[in-house]
């Protein structure tokens, strides 16, 4: 009986050290996710097919708040992700699904570490498949010190619509026709196989603090 009851106790303490709270996006250190390590979440990524689930964009940073440089991607800036099963359970991101995510967020500067490792930008490929008024789809990540915490924050500019605001990025939201198996394979190898309908922005002013969400419908 004692074995049944402490294997229970495992099973339990397994379980609630990967169930999380939906994070929020401060830009803080997250230290208890899986065996992800020491991390800044920047973003969510959420989509139509399967929107309980959701992909948690991150970055890695050094003691001096520098960008730490992914070794396995080139020396690229460390962009990863991780998935949160019901929006709260965590779960490894298989290795294909993570290349095709690194192609809908590619780097715009290889220099990046030369020119500022504080900070580095990507191409919001997703974005780019539909109408906007965006002088550039692109997110921008900044780190930075504040008081002895090391913060990582995402950050875009809107289009004229919205007054040029500058937001705080809190998650992108993707609507796609409904994705089959098939899909799936042929997006692993090409990104842009799934049609998008709308792309949504989700953030914070960073002016005002109001929350804003725009959406960006497909041309057709």
């Amino acid at each position: 009986m004692r074995p049944f009851i402490g294997y229970l106790i495992l099973i339990q303490i397994v379980y609630l050290s990967n169930a999380l709270a939906h994070p929020s996006m401060t830009g803080k250190a997250v230290t208890n996710v899986g065996d992800v390590g020491d991390h800044y979440p920047l973003f969510l990524v959420e989509k139509s097919h399967h929107p309980e689930n959701i992909i948690v964009v991150y970055t890695k940073l050094d003691t001096n708040c520098r960008v730490i440089p992914d070794r396995e991607h080139g020396f690229t800036p460390t962009l990863d992700f991780y998935w949160l099963m019901n929006e709260t359970r965590y779960k490894p991101m298989a290795g294909l699904l993570k290349e095709g995510a690194r192609k809908r967020l590619q780097f715009t500067d290889a220099n990046w570490h030369e020119v500022d490792p504080t900070s580095f930008v990507v191409r919001a490929g997703d974005l780019s498949r539909v109408k906007n008024d965006l002088q550039s789809p692109t997110v921008q990540i900044k780190t930075e010190r504040q008081g002895d915490a090391c913060v990582a924050t995402a950050s875009m500019t809107l289009g004229p619509s919205n007054d040029n605001a500058t937001i705080k990025v809190a998650a992108v939201s993707t609507k796609t026709e409904a994705i089959t198996l098939l899909k799936k394979m042929q997006a692993m190898a090409d990104p842009d196989a799934i049609q998008i309908y709308a792309v949504t922005v989700k953030g914070t002013d960073i002016a005002t603090g109001k929350s804003i969400e725009r959406t960006y419908n497909a041309a057709n």
